[in-house]
């Protein structure tokens, strides 16, 4: 119950009127656009909430949530942008490495895997896919700086895998 309150209370109060996700709310006021972390971890929570739930009204806000986020932060080659474009913002970086908390990067992918699975919508999972393969590099290099990736990439394969089995036309019986 309380997960669906906080839910409805960032779905209701924390948009500014383009509808565009805010980071802060003080005094009634929503403002400064959202970050990567900010959509990262409410997708996974929009997620965990619809689980536990069975409502697809969370599974519809996540996905109008991720279109938000890859609309806005997304890079072409693959991966997020921490931050959109601002006259004040020099570098925008893509986080991946974590530290007290997941990267959002990993996380935000984490969360595509999972959604386009329950929506069963491939434009997640190519999305998710591509920005895997945008992280590899650090990834081949085998630090421990990046175990959401690790897990992400562990969670694509199984997504992968069962997508395949599910192609596969069933084997051919002899009489």
């Amino acid at each position: 119950d309380r997960a669906g309150q906080a839910a409805r209370f960032v779905s209701t109060h924390l948009r500014d009127e383009r509808g565009v996700l805010q980071h802060t709310w003080r005094r009634g006021e929503a403002s400064v656009d959202a970050f990567l972390a900010d959509y990262a971890y409410l997708l996974h929570g929009l997620i965990a909430l619809a689980r536990a739930t069975d409502d697809p009204t969370w599974l519809r806000q996540a996905s109008r949530l991720a279109d938000q986020m890859i609309d806005r932060l997304a890079i072409p080659e693959g991966g997020f942008y921490s931050a959109v474009v601002a006259d004040d913002l020099l570098v925008r970086n893509r986080p991946i490495h974590d530290a007290a908390v997941p990267a959002a990067n990993g996380t935000a992918i984490l969360a595509l895997i999972d959604l386009g699975e329950a929506l069963d919508e491939p434009r997640y999972l190519d999305i998710a896919e591509r920005a895997l393969r945008a992280f590899a590099g650090p990834l081949s290099e085998g630090s421990g700086a990046y175990p959401t990736l690790a897990r992400a990439v562990l969670r694509w394969s199984l997504v992968s895998a069962a997508e395949q089995v599910d192609k596969e036309p069933p084997p051919h019986e002899t009489p």
